[in-house]
Order: C-alpha cells, then sequence, then structure tokens
C-alpha cells in the first residue's frame, strides 16, 4: 500500500518559541498597523483584545469549529471599541484599518 499522508507534530517539536515571544511580534505589529490607519491604542488595551481572540479560538477548537484569522481579527478590533462607520453592516471598520488586517 503506498503512503497517503504523512503528519509531523509542528509546534514545540520541529519548532520552538519562546513563551510569549511571537505573541509580542504580533502585538507590536498590530500597534504598528492601527498607528498607521491612524488609531493610537495602549498596548495593555491591545493585549487584553488578543486575550478575548484566543479565547474565540479556544472555545471554537473545543467545538470542533474551525477560527479564521478573519474571525480573529474581528474579535481583536471589537475589543479596543474602535467605531464602526453607521449604517454599514457587521464589517465596515474604517477603510485604512480594513484593508491593513485583511488577510493576504
Amino acid at each position: 500500500m503506498p503512503l497517503e499522508a504523512v503528519t509531523f507534530d509542528f509546534w514545540n517539536t520541529l519548532m520552538y518559541e519562546e513563551a510569549g515571544h511571537l505573541k509580542g511580534r504580533r502585538l507590536a505589529a498590530w500597534i504598528g498597523i492601527l498607528e498607521d490607519a491612524g488609531f493610537a491604542v495602549e498596548r495593555q488595551r491591545l493585549d487584553a483584545a488578543f486575550e478575548v481572540s484566543w479565547n474565540g479560538y479556544v472555545a471554537a477548537w473545543k467545538a470542533n469549529r474551525q477560527y479564521r484569522a478573519a474571525e480573529a481579527a474581528e474579535a481583536i478590533l471589537e475589543e479596543p471599541g474602535f467605531e464602526r462607520r453607521r449604517g454599514c453592516g457587521t464589517s465596515c471598520w474604517p477603510p485604512s484599518v480594513r484593508r491593513a488586517t485583511k488577510p493576504s
């Protein structure tokens, strides 16, 4: 029987991360993106938003539901309380923020 698939336990087996290293880099990147779009946000407040997003990921994982990057970005943007423009639906953040956080 030919081999059909190979799986690897990637995280902390093939690749190692110092605790919190990538989170710190993500926070710094987000702060830059938001500042470039004209939104100043405190690191503590953004860290709390990341925690909310992480909890959403864990809940989805436990429910056997995929938690996509766009959903995580939405959760992060919702938490600091950025105001959406009135009357434009659920995905209507200021255009500069939307472009900067849109998956490529």
